[in-house]
């Protein structure tokens, strides 16, 4: 069965989980940490997205992010790339870093909002590492409790009626904190019916859809026919500069109109972290 779509809603909030391959350590020292959180800002910043909440477990991460212009998975994708690349090489390894398709939630209901920041933050309690919420590091727990930024990754304030007392007392343990375990969002029961009437978003937000293979392969053959190559020549294992600048700029144009990066890489017969350096070139 293949997968399910994601739904991408402009200016809407989305719970993000992902574990590291076979639940192995994502972070061994501080400075991974570190590295994690510029990949990630750097990639929020090129995505138009913001931050609302992190957590950073050594094995698996959590975040709270608001889509921009651009889809979730070109968010994820982008900085998990990046991030795999540097972890394989400070440590000497090979292959995926991250386990899987990572999990996503779209946050329906604004009232669920502090509830969700506080379940985040409380996942090194859950987990035996702390007794207190405010004394594990790698959360973005001080933003909401003393309003300072955690480090040089830039966080926004979520909706919902957020307020530091309020959240203290839930992540705490002071008040009741209950989310709804529905599988791809947070609210209240029934209010997935009403997804095709936020397809537009709030304003002027876009509801991404995965579009065919047919759709993007007559896209790439009329690119090619502007450039005066042969599709052929451009999908070939050439290192011709000429043809692999032709091939980047395709690649990026392609990006940037929202087709998936894993389509557009397999119709050059290449890995999807090939059109993310073709990105990172054209934005040097």
């Amino acid at each position: 069965m293949g997968k399910r779509p994601r739904i991408d809603i402009s200016g809407y909030w989305y719970h993000v989980a992902a574990r590291g391959q076979r639940r192995e350590d994502l972070f061994i020292k501080k400075a991974d940490y570190q590295r994690y959180l510029e990949e990630l800002e750097l990639s929020l910043k090129r995505c138009e997205g913001k931050l609302g909440a992190f957590c950073l477990m050594s094995n698996h991460v959590h975040l709270l992010i608001c889509l921009g212009d651009r889809p979730l998975g070109h968010i994820i994708q982008i900085a998990h790339s990046r991030y795999g690349r540097y972890f394989n090489k400070e440590y000497r390894k090979s292959g995926h870093v991250f386990q899987g398709r990572y999990k996503a939630k779209l946050i329906l209901d604004d009232s669920y909002m502090t509830m969700a920041v506080s379940y985040i933050h409380q996942n090194p309690v859950r987990s035996g590492i702390v007794q207190r919420v405010q004394d594990y590091p790698w959360t973005s727990d001080m933003f909401y409790r003393y309003r300072k930024q955690p480090g040089k990754i830039g966080m926004y304030s979520v909706p919902g009626g957020m307020n530091p007392q309020r959240y203290k007392n839930l992540v705490d343990g002071r008040e009741e904190m209950k989310l709804p375990e529905f599988q791809d969002f947070i609210g209240e029961e029934g209010m997935e019916e009403g997804i095709d009437r936020r397809k537009g978003g709030r304003g002027s937000g876009k509801y991404r859809e995965r579009r065919g293979e047919k759709e993007i392969a007559e896209r790439i053959i009329k690119m090619a026919e502007e450039t005066g190559q042969s599709l052929e020549t451009l999908r070939s294992q050439t290192r011709r500069r000429k043809i692999a600048e032709i091939r980047h700029r395709i690649m990026v144009r392609l990006y940037r109109e929202n087709y998936p990066p894993a389509e557009i890489a397999r119709q050059f017969n290449r890995t999807p972290a090939s059109v993310f350096r073709a990105l990172e070139r054209y934005d040097k």
